[in-house]
């Protein structure tokens, strides 16, 4: 019994490591990823990804699907690091996220103005096939908003985004 539980353990805990493994390949990737952040707001990410090996850029815009929402439009740039160099079926990535922003002083205000946010985290793909992926990450950093007749507000930003992916095109090394 004891034996079968050992090894019920290292099969679940080592079987992508040791079944699902790939080279990884450059493509481009698109996106589609609800967020939810510190304010509470639901924020659509869409986002074009340019993987290169172990590294991946990304790029879209972001719009507000709540009523209840400070966001107006905005913009997402970041960049993901993939620490392993073979891709697996669980792939683990960290990033770093800037987002501007164009949006209100709260949601039912008139004033607008301008954040920049600069978050850091962490998150994973599960890889379904070799196009379609599951994507989370949660980051944490700071937000920086200009309002006209304001000050510069500082805050902290938090992020948790739960996504899925395809890829577009994929090359071979």
């Amino acid at each position: 019994m004891i034996n079968k539980s050992i090894f019920l353990i290292f099969f679940l805990c080592f079987s992508s490591i040791l079944f699902a493994q790939e080279s990884r390949h450059n493509n481009i990737n698109i996106e589609i990823s609800p967020s939810v952040n510190n304010q509470e707001e639901i924020i659509l990410n869409l986002s074009f990804n340019f993987v290169r090996k172990q590294h991946e850029f990304f790029l879209g815009p972001k719009f507000p699907l709540s009523g209840k929402s400070n966001t107006i439009i905005g913009l997402n740039l970041g960049y993901k690091f993939f620490p392993n160099k073979v891709k697996t079926k669980f792939d683990m990535f960290f990033h770093y996220n800037i987002q501007a922003v164009n949006r209100k002083l709260y949601y039912n205000s008139s004033k607008k103005g301008f954040a920049l946010y600069n978050i850091i985290g962490y998150g994973f793909n599960f890889n379904f096939n070799k196009n379609m992926y599951l994507t989370h990450s949660l980051g944490i950093g700071i937000e920086n908003s200009w309002f006209k007749d304001y000050d510069i507000f500082t805050d902290i930003a938090a992020l948790f985004k739960l996504g899925i992916g395809y890829k577009l095109k994929v090359k071979k090394k």
